[in-house]
């Protein structure tokens, strides 16, 4: 397996990237239109709480300007072969539903919704890789929190293989952490478990996705990705694990 010099990706999250399997996109002026589907399974940390699958939209479109992927859209700011700039707006997965645990303390507490983010995200290509930083805030009031991003990933190719593996390090605000995983006075009162105000913390993780295209047009792809949880959040009551993972598979279809 032969190693070559990455095309530059979309300047989002990888985290967003290896849950659709659009980690390697390469810069491009004329207007690119993908559909697919993909499923993903979230291992969650909530106590007594199953793994959770769920089918996606796996939605591509650039025009050298404007693009989509996945969950997220915006503009590219600055886009040349070895750098680009993005303003995006996106969807951020994490949630959690207290009726899909069977601990009847977890299910007395709040619901914590996806939320919708904004925000500024910068990739450098090199040959050791691509690096990404990204800053977004929640834009729709659920946890007036915000969240910060690096990450590397390199791709290798071999014929019509592509083997990306990836790493990063993810930075959560107090507020956004006390949303997913804290417990408000109140919420202690009613379930009996301790009240937890949690503060800012880094979420490291690991990343490795494996694609097929047989064509140029058709890709398939399967991605997981394995994070390891702060103290900040992993001694919470809402929590027995001190891990959290996606899988992804899916396929999408390019119309030329």
């Amino acid at each position: 397996m032969s190693a070559i010099k990455p095309a530059l990706p979309a300047a989002l999250p990888f985290t967003v990237g290896l849950l659709l399997g659009t980690v390697t996109l390469s810069t491009c002026q004329a207007t690119d239109l993908s559909l697919g589907l993909a499923a993903a399974g979230f291992i969650v940390p909530y106590k007594d709480t199953p793994a959770k699958v769920m089918p996606l939209p796996a939605v591509g479109y650039e025009d050298g300007t404007l693009f989509w992927q996945g969950a997220r859209g915006g503009f590219h700011i600055v886009e040349n072969s070895s750098h680009r700039l993005d303003f995006y707006l996106g969807v951020d997965p994490r949630q959690f539903r207290p009726e899909d645990s069977t601990d009847w303390q977890i299910r007395q507490l709040n619901k914590r919704r996806i939320g919708v983010a904004s925000g500024l995200a910068y990739t450098l290509a090199t040959r050791a890789g691509s690096f990404s930083t990204s800053l977004e805030r929640d834009v729709i009031n659920h946890s007036d929190g915000m969240s910060a991003e690096a990450a590397w990933s390199y791709t290798l190719r071999q014929d019509r293989w592509s083997l990306i593996p990836a790493a990063g390090v993810r930075w959560d605000n107090g507020a956004q952490n006390r949303y997913y995983y804290g417990i408000s006075a109140q919420e202690s009162e009613r379930s009996h478990l301790a009240e937890w105000r949690p503060g800012d913390a880094f979420t490291p993780w690991l990343g490795l996705s494996l694609r097929y295209a047989p064509d140029n047009q058709l890709l398939t792809y399967i991605s997981a990705q394995y994070e390891r949880l702060p103290d900040e959040v992993r001694h919470s009551p809402m929590n027995d694990r001190d891990s959290a993972a996606i899988i992804t598979a899916g396929f999408s279809y390019r119309f030329l």
